[in-house]
């Protein structure tokens, strides 16, 4: 189970820190950026023109050098202003984590192949005058209730369930009163290796491990930790979906169990 810190870890990295206290942003603006663009790369599904295929490959780099991507000077200086990728067939989900770039004075992923939910934290991007999302797939915050802290702490949950267990919101194998959410919480607390992503199951040189005892390769109950978490913020009601702080704490906590064991 190599590749599963590494998954907790970006678990942890897309939370929307502009929902989180100021005293619990401890990396630096430029690398919230950069963590950022990283966040939104990561659920993008296909890249026909390979637009992205530059995004990360080198550390000497910087992300303002990336296709699509403007950083702003003087007081702006190495923060995203505007992020523009039109036309290029993109498929897949936008991150909860762009809200990130709080400095983004425009947006436009429009004539793309995206789906899934508009993120609710996009209307806290005080600086964002121009936004162009059209001829997409996008839906807006499904629910029908006010965009709130609540409802970006639901997209996230939504998205920590996808990351773990490869499956979309829109699967054909979900339908109206069971969803994503639904599909999780059923599987727990005894059949949880049974929703895993299988990819989980694959050394870093992508040898398949899966016909290990599971039990021995992993610790069943911090998996299980990680799909509680994820049923908490996506609960319907919104007053009862976990805070946002709380998540973050609880996964660094099973971060720091895994890495101990």
């Amino acid at each position: 189970m190599e590749l599963l810190v590494p998954f907790l870890l970006f678990a942890i990295l897309t939370l929307p820190l502009c929902c989180l206290p100021s005293g619990s942003q401890a990396a630096s603006n430029a690398s919230i950026d950069h963590l950022a663009l990283l966040s939104f790369k990561a659920l993008i599904t296909d890249d026909p023109s390979g637009a992205l295929s530059s995004w990360g490959r080198a550390s000497n780099v910087s992300y303002c050098q990336w296709h699509g991507v403007t950083c702003g000077a003087q007081g702006w200086r190495g923060r995203v202003t505007a992020l523009g990728l039109p036309g290029l067939n993109l498929s897949g989900i936008i991150s909860p984590a762009i809200a990130n770039l709080t400095f983004v004075t425009s947006l436009d992923l429009s004539y793309n192949n995206l789906d899934g939910e508009i993120p609710p934290s996009l209307s806290r991007c005080s600086n964002l005058r121009n936004l162009s999302l059209g001829f997409n797939n996008l839906q807006e915050y499904g629910i029908g209730n006010e965009v709130s802290t609540h409802g970006d702490i639901f997209s996230y949950g939504i998205l920590l369930l996808e990351l773990f267990t490869a499956k979309r919101p829109t699967d054909v194998a979900f339908k109206e009163g069971f969803g994503l959410h639904q599909y999780v919480e059923m599987a727990l607390p005894h059949n949880t290796t049974e929703i895993i992503d299988q990819n989980m199951f694959l050394t870093e040189h992508g040898e398949d491990k899966s016909d290990i005892t599971i039990k021995e390769d992993i610790d069943i109950n911090c998996i299980t930790s990680v799909f509680r978490v994820g049923i908490q913020c996506s609960r319907e009601e919104p007053t009862e979906r976990m805070q946002i702080a709380d998540a973050l704490r609880e996964l660094h906590r099973i971060r720091e169990k895994m890495q101990q064991s």
